[in-house]
């Protein structure tokens, strides 16, 4: 059986036939990423059981999906290492590294991602956080954390120090690799504030954007390159996506295939988090999904939202009364402008404040006194049932206290109670005082009443014939 094509070419047979359906199947896979970047009318489906889409440049979830739910890292893991290792570095190039004995057997049989680092082997600290990042290298991971602290347990204390400082409020770290551990989670949440730290670092920005790195020759290895894991900054993947700028890849049996990507377009960036995403196979082998979804996500965020100023600076949100004055109140204003990520062409006219006072006395007043700039809370910007934004509710102005209620109020309790002391003695000799009247008119009265009987008795007796004791029967 052939296939023409037509008349003036030759027919084809059926197993070149098939070889060129396989082609064309080939190349449909790998041209995914750039159907990815085209249809972005509709919001790509995400398949991570935990997703964030984040505006690094307002600190802001534009989208998410199970986003405080903790999850495990997996390598992930190894931004917070990074950071954690700059901050405990004193020169990046001039500080040695040997390989430890455990830094590289401890990791036997775990199957995991390696640098393929050898026992006594030196670097500085600078080429080992290349060889941790790039290629995903946990032996590189246990060899910097026992470096700086001596273990992984000791070191992952510095971590969670770290993540704390950072805002990762939802997150523990035991290890600097991210091999699992039913101790070791975050949320995706965390790893977006993660991501956002690491990329504001020159160094670490350079790291994720790189693709291949020559490490140079050691004293018990030659020269030779690493390439990235991340497959969205290398081109001719199948993943590529253009305006990619990193970041960091991680899988186990029990995290997933894990993801944080970054990108750039304009003036625009954006990070991803997806946390669990099921692997895809097909006859060609597994399909990164994760790759692919990202940069839907991406061109569906770059065509679809942009950063506008919601509210300005000094917009009135509040008006409260200043405790210990005589009817002196403070406006409360917004601190900043406030931005927030929205798709195009939103409606703002619905936008209302949120106000959470922080000082207040009994509920009522702002404390006094009031200096111009004071935080008094917060407010939350919403729209459609939704906050988007919020920002600090400050002072308008400077608000003195009454001196006289001041006085008052700060009266000590010992004069409280020598004044209580003073009004029951005054109470009680008052009382004291009406008693003994009491007792005088009772007194008065009872004398009274006997006077009036011995008279009574008198005039009785008055009244009766006189006898003649002196007469003789």
């Amino acid at each position: 059986m052939t296939f023409v094509l037509k008349k003036s070419i030759k027919p084809i047979g059926v197993k070149m036939f098939k070889k060129i359906v396989v082609i064309f199947l080939a190349s449909f896979l790998f041209l995914q990423p750039v159907f990815a970047e085209t249809k972005t009318d509709q919001k790509p489906q995400v398949s991570a059981s935990a997703y964030v889409l984040y505006n690094p440049d307002n600190d802001e979830v534009v989208e998410g999906k199970n986003e405080n739910v903790k999850k495990y890292p997996a390598s992930l893991t190894k931004m917070l290492t990074a950071l954690t290792v700059l901050e405990l570095c004193e020169d990046l190039d001039k500080e040695v590294i040997t390989v430890s004995e455990n830094a590289v057997t401890s990791l036997y049989g775990t199957q995991s991602s390696t640098a393929k680092l050898k026992i006594g082997e030196k670097f500085s600290v600078r080429q080992m956080l290349y060889l941790m990042l790039l290629p995903s290298g946990n032996d590189a991971a246990n060899a910097l954390a026992e470096h700086f602290c001596g273990d992984n347990r000791s070191f992952a204390k510095k971590m969670n120090e770290k993540a704390k400082e950072i805002g990762m409020l939802n997150s523990n770290f035991s290890n600097p690799h991210g091999l699992h551990d039913d101790n070791h989670y975050t949320t995706a949440r965390d790893l977006a504030v993660l991501a956002d730290a690491y990329m504001q670092n020159e160094l670490l920005y350079d790291i994720a954007k790189c693709i291949d790195y020559t490490v140079p020759k050691t004293n018990l290895q030659a020269e030779r390159q690493i390439r990235t894991t991340n497959f969205m900054r290398i081109e001719g993947s199948g993943y590529y996506y253009a305006y990619a700028t990193g970041l960091k890849t991680g899988n186990t049996d029990n995290a997933g295939r894990c993801l944080a990507a970054s990108a750039e377009k304009g003036n625009k960036k954006f990070i991803c988090i997806f946390l669990d995403v099921p692997e895809v196979w097909n006859k060609h082998g597994m399909v990164r999904s994760d790759f692919l979804e990202a940069a839907q996500v991406f061109e569906y965020a770059f065509k679809t939202y942009e950063c506008v100023k919601i509210a300005d600076k000094g917009t009135v949100v509040s008006n409260l009364p200043v405790f210990e004055t005589f009817s002196k109140s403070v406006d409360l204003v917004l601190e900043n402008d406030v931005y927030a990520t929205l798709p195009k062409s939103t409606d703002f006219s619905s936008l209302t404040f949120d106000f959470t006072p922080k000082k207040l006395v009994e509920e009522k007043f702002v404390s006094s006194p009031v200096t111009n700039g004071d935080v008094i809370g917060n407010v939350k910007l919403v729209l459609d049932n939704k906050v988007v934004g919020s920002c600090n509710a400050v002072a308008s102005k400077t608000v003195t206290p009454n001196g006289l209620i001041v006085f008052w109020h700060t009266i000590d309790l010992y004069v409280y109670i020598l004044l209580s002391v003073i009004v029951f003695l005054i109470l009680a000799f008052v009382f004291l005082i009406v008693r003994k009247k009491i007792i005088i008119y009772k007194r008065k009265k009872a004398k009274e009443k006997r006077l009036e009987r011995r008279r009574q008795m008198f005039e009785e007796f008055q009244k009766q014939p006189p006898k003649d004791y002196f007469k003789m029967d």
